[in-house]
């Protein structure tokens, strides 16, 4: 939980494994980069700490 707050994420019971993204209509390439950056780190985060 607090990794997700930290990287701005929002967790909603009920959805299961399941999250969305919805950027600005205004959105960079970079910021997009940026963004998916921050997701992958989240995921390696998630798969490290996680038992299998």
């Amino acid at each position: 939980m607090a990794c997700s707050l930290s990287c701005n994420v929002v967790n909603l019971p009920g959805m299961g494994g399941i999250f969305r993204l919805a950027p600005s209509v205004t959105v960079t390439a970079e910021e997009i980069e940026e963004g998916l950056q921050i997701l992958d780190e989240a995921l390696e985060y998630v798969l490290k700490t996680t038992k299998a």
